[in-house]
């Protein structure tokens, strides 16, 4: 048996038809999460749909719950990261000549606040013996980021060079979580960010300046913490 309400928990009973509450434990027993709940996440991250660069990192998220539906999130993350394939051989193929491209500034580290809604929950039911909740959230938000692009054409013996910027960064999200108890849950999301792409660095003469917005897409899997609530 499953069950999956919107809204506030009173929902349940109606979608049941109105049957006596004592014969619906898993129901009645409303989804882990809510009201003035302190939630602390830890993820492993990856860039998803890569084109010129690549990276792994982790990321760590603390949440607070106003009500059942909404919450503010603080998160950061870092994140290791590299040119792809098609990068390299973009390069090969252009020789001494640095290539000046659009999305070559990787994302290496980010600090957000976030808005989180809560539009879905559920629970399931195993012979009423383990039944896990889980929920749906979206996010958004805005924040800082600090971004690098590499130099892959340097000369013999000199060393590999970066350039970094600090920029802001939005960003857009959602996933899905399965609360094992009240305590621990799985976490697993898709997040966007959305940056500016630095323009007027080093471009060479007769080349021309690259500006518009990068989207780098990630996906985040990892546990979460809950402690604090309403009862």
């Amino acid at each position: 048996m499953g069950a999956v309400t919107f809204g506030q928990p009173g929902a349940a009973l109606a979608l049941q038809g109105g049957e006596d509450p004592s014969q619906l434990p898993v129901l009645i027993d409303k989804r882990y999460g809510g009201r003035h709940d302190h939630q602390l996440s830890l993820m492993f991250a990856t860039t998803t749909f890569t084109k010129l660069t690549q990276g792994i990192g982790g990321y760590l998220a603390y949440q607070y719950n106003f009500i059942d539906m909404l919450g503010i999130e603080l998160s950061g993350g870092f994140f290791s990261t590299s040119e792809t394939f098609i990068m390299q051989r973009v390069r090969f193929n252009t020789g001494d000549e640095e290539p000046f491209l659009p999305d070559q500034y990787a994302l290496q580290w980010t600090a957000m606040m976030n808005l989180v809604f809560v539009p879905v929950y559920g629970k399931m039911s195993f012979a009423s013996e383990f039944d896990p909740a889980f929920d749906l959230f979206l996010l958004a938000g805005w924040g800082v980021a600090g971004v690098r692009r590499g130099f892959g054409n340097v000369g013999e013996g000199e060393p590999e060079r970066f350039e970094s910027e600090l920029t802001w960064t939005a960003d857009v999200g959602a996933g899905l979580r399965f609360y094992i108890n009240d305590l621990f849950a799985l976490r697993f999301e898709f997040r966007s960010w959305f940056y500016p792409e630095p323009g007027g660095n080093e471009v060479p003469e007769g080349g021309r300046e690259i500006s518009g917005v990068t989207s780098v897409l990630n996906f985040q899997a990892g546990v979460q913490f809950s402690f604090g609530g309403d009862s």
